[in-house]
């Protein structure tokens, strides 16, 4: 795999609407600055990210099955099947919550004394910010998974793929949350109840972001110091000629070069 050439196509894949398949559908502004850090760096380009979020993601059919508008979709050509019902990469509030599971909405309760918990369709979900890294070589990626790992993102790793491409996964499950809710009015929580769960969410965001920054901080001291490390870029050619000068009897004088393209030698002061 020549790695240059696979960075290329990277950056410029950003460029095209037609790149990224996540709801959102461009880079999170949370972490655009890390991204362009680690891509201004000649041994890294990032290949996927997510600052974090807080979603709810729909699994199967809506309860309401008379309702054509709430048949289950697989969104933006992704796995499997489902669509996301809340995503949201920053704090919500409870109206963003009760308007996604239609808190409003009042149909009759299920006529089952005991529903199936498959009806629990829905999952309330924390997820942790992930970054997707190709590095150069082993060891500029051993250098990013140590500072990753540093910063307390543990399930941070390295895969190697067939084709030699190096991948590093920064990311942390210990911010994740995954939280079965229902959009059955039979089976919804109490807004008291979805509020603890909201708080707990928002405060994990908090944590995420906390993460981030100082991810953000310690690539910077990273990437600087492989900056100066780094080989720097051979000096362009220089073409020298040399001549005899005339004799110049002058003891004690000053010479001067002037620049091309008028090129010439001046001589100051000195006597004979």
């Amino acid at each position: 795999m020549n790695f240059d050439n696979e960075k290329h196509k990277c950056l410029s894949a950003f460029s095209s609407t037609s790149f990224d398949k996540s709801p959102k559908g461009c880079i999170d502004i949370a972490v655009r600055d890390t991204c362009a850090l680690l891509n201004s760096h000649p041994n890294y380009a990032t290949t996927s990210s997510c600052s974090g979020r807080i979603a709810i993601f729909d699994h199967g059919p809506s309860p309401n099955n008379n309702n054509p508008d709430s048949s289950i979709q697989n969104m933006n050509g992704g796995k499997g099947s489902g669509k996301w019902l809340l995503s949201v990469h920053g704090r919500v509030s409870s109206s963003q919550v009760e308007s996604a599971l239609d808190y409003n909405n009042s149909d009759p309760p299920s006529p089952s004394p005991s529903p199936s918990l498959s009806a629990f369709t829905c999952m309330l979900k924390h997820e942790p910010l992930l970054l997707h890294v190709m590095c150069r070589d082993m060891a500029s990626a051993s250098s990013l998974l140590t500072t990753s790992l540093s910063c307390g993102f543990r399930e941070s790793g390295i895969t190697v793929s067939n084709s030699n491409k190096i991948i590093v996964a920064i990311r942390t499950l210990g911010l994740s949350l995954s939280i079965p809710v229902s959009r059955s009015p039979s089976l919804r929580v109490s807004k008291d109840i979805m509020s603890g769960y909201l708080a707990e969410c928002n405060s994990r965001f908090a944590s995420n972001e906390k993460k981030t920054n100082r991810l953000n901080k310690s690539i910077e001291k990273l990437l600087l110091g492989h900056l100066l490390n780094f080989p720097p870029s051979p000096p362009p050619p220089i073409r020298v000629e040399f001549s005899s000068l005339p004799p110049i009897n002058v003891w004690g004088h000053t010479i001067v070069t002037t620049p091309p393209p008028h090129a010439s030698v001046i001589s100051f002061g000195g006597y004979r």
